[in-house]
């Protein structure tokens, strides 16, 4: 890929991220709680309830992350 292509691709993202910033930050609390709900009908919907259901080792990666951060678990 051509230096000038890439560059260009990097601003057309730049340009998407901007749009989707500007649209989160501008949707209203009930329009969050819609969004999150439809992800939790899709995570049923696909069957991964089961897998994301034990979430103990990600918890536990998590605190090491912090831990390593300085910050209190």
């Amino acid at each position: 890929m051509a230096r000038e292509d890439l560059e260009a691709y990097r601003a057309r993202w730049r340009t998407v991220e901007a749009y989707l910033r500007a649209e989160l930050r501008s949707a209203t609390p009930e329009a969050k709680l819609h969004q999150l709900w439809s992800l939790m009908q899709s995570v049923d919907a696909m069957g991964l309830t089961a897998a994301l259901a034990d979430d103990g080792p990600v918890w536990q990666r998590w605190s090491r992350l912090r831990s390593r951060l300085g910050r209190r678990p």
